[in-house]
């Protein structure tokens, strides 16, 4: 970004989070990030990172008192932090 800023200094950049699944085009964006594959079929995508897993922690005194989930579904009978998504209401 840096040299971006030098060969350019009149460049400004405006970042705008949301995690709600938007028309980029239609708000007036020039780019987006997106995780995953989800982009509208006239868009352009290049891969920023290699791809990626998400990981689950616990404590190992957790574990022996809960049990040790086995599959995904396990989940809904632990304790989990979540994060919900406001602009789509889901939760990961």
């Amino acid at each position: 970004m840096a040299k971006l800023a030098w060969a350019y200094p009149r460049l400004t950049v405006e970042i705008h989070t949301n995690d709600a699944f938007v028309d980029i085009v239609a708000h007036g964006f020039d780019a987006g990030i997106r995780l995953g594959e989800a982009v509208q079929q006239d868009m352009v995508t290049v891969r920023l990172t290699p791809a990626f897993k998400a990981i689950l922690a616990a404590s190992p005194d957790y574990l022996q008192a809960r049990g040790e989930p086995e599959a995904i579904a396990d989940l809904l009978s632990h304790n989990c932090s979540g994060f919900r998504m406001l602009g789509s209401g889901g939760l990961l």
